[in-house]
């Protein structure tokens, strides 16, 4: 019997990039829908499983590019979890097929279906103690405060790309009559009110 492992020919950090441009498609926008996890588990199992990832920017590639990691496969779950309050609580919710994945320090869970963030379900789901991290990166622009305020020290708001940014002066306003806010701060005849978490503020 003949095996064929379907190996992309070149070196290690070009195979998966050049496996995507030759592949024999019929429409080549379908290749950005081929995603790769390569897991060889050998003999010690998934924790000691080599892997060549690429996270970030599935959903809407036209934000930006996925970000290409190696690292080690700690833990692969179902992706099931029960959402512990808010307009979810007691329901179960779906990650999908999930994984740990350490990148050197760091420790991602990666997911195969994107979930609404109300605590630290997810990562409790996948064994991950917040509580023991030293730093903690959450895409959850509303609730990330009521979720880690009892442990956090401070909170750092990152405007990274997306459909849902965290200042709207990223957005490309396009039919929007000037002025308007938040382009412009001077507006004749409007005196803005400005209103201020001081719970936020003084951590």
């Amino acid at each position: 019997m003949n095996l064929d492992s379907k190996i992309p020919e070149g070196p290690l950090e070009q195979k998966w990039d050049s496996f995507k441009a030759n592949m024999k498609l019929i429409n080549p926008s379908n290749k950005r829908k081929y995603k790769i996890l390569v897991v060889g588990t050998g003999l010690a199992g998934a924790s000691a499983a080599a892997s060549l990832a690429e996270l970030g920017y599935q959903v809407d590639p036209s934000w930006g590019q996925p970000l290409k990691v190696t690292g080690r496969i700690r833990h692969v779950l179902d992706g099931d979890f029960i959402f512990t309050g808010g307009a979810y609580g007691g329901t179960t919710a779906h990650m999908g097929l999930s994984a740990v994945l350490a990148i050197g320090p760091i420790e991602v869970l990666v997911m195969s279906r994107p979930t609404y963030d109300w605590d630290d379900e997810q990562f409790r789901a996948a064994g991950l103690d917040v509580r023991s991290a030293k730093f903690i990166g959450a895409k959850n622009p509303m609730n990330f405060n009521f979720a880690y305020r009892d442990i956090a020290k401070a909170f750092l708001v990152v405007d990274t790309p997306g459909p849902t940014p965290a200042t709207m002066l990223s957005l490309p306003y396009k039919r929007m009559q000037r002025p308007f806010f938040p382009l412009d701060d001077d507006i004749p005849g409007i005196k803005p009110t400005v209103f201020v978490n001081r719970g936020l503020a003084q951590q």
